[in-house]
């Protein structure tokens, strides 16, 4: 009973170590994300090449064509990726440049692809 009782409250302290662990982000938190997001981005690079690749050998029109779209349309994303990525070596952002950049980067990655025209808005300047 006693055996019981113990392992019932080790895995009890396990589990409130890991519901802790996840509400304070620890270095090794950001570590893993930034691994993530440098995957990522060497991912959206490989197959942007590889695109690019093919469509060089190809001789047909539409297919260059074709991969061209999807190479654009990839590295669309890729820019967004890195819009959307944590500072690295600050905590804190200017808000007034990242949120522009932020959404003509998704407008880019969301919109071109689709062939609509994008307007860019200039932000009033401070004062």
């Amino acid at each position: 009973m006693e055996a019981e009782h113990m392992q019932t409250n080790h895995s009890s302290s396990n589990a409130q170590n890991v519901v802790d662990l996840r509400l304070e982000p620890t270095s090794v938190d950001h570590l893993l994300i930034q691994e993530l997001s440098h995957r990522v981005k060497n991912e959206l690079t490989s197959v942007i090449g590889l695109a690019v690749s093919i469509a060089r050998r190809s001789t047909s029109h539409e297919v260059k064509s074709a991969l061209a779209k999807v190479s654009n349309t990839l590295h669309c994303y890729a820019v967004a990726h890195r819009a959307l990525q944590m500072p690295v070596h600050c905590t804190e952002i200017d808000a007034s440049e990242y949120a522009p950049a932020l959404c003509h980067s998704l407008s880019c990655a969301r919109l071109d692809p689709q062939g609509i025209e994008r307007n860019r808005y200039e932000l009033p300047r401070r004062r």
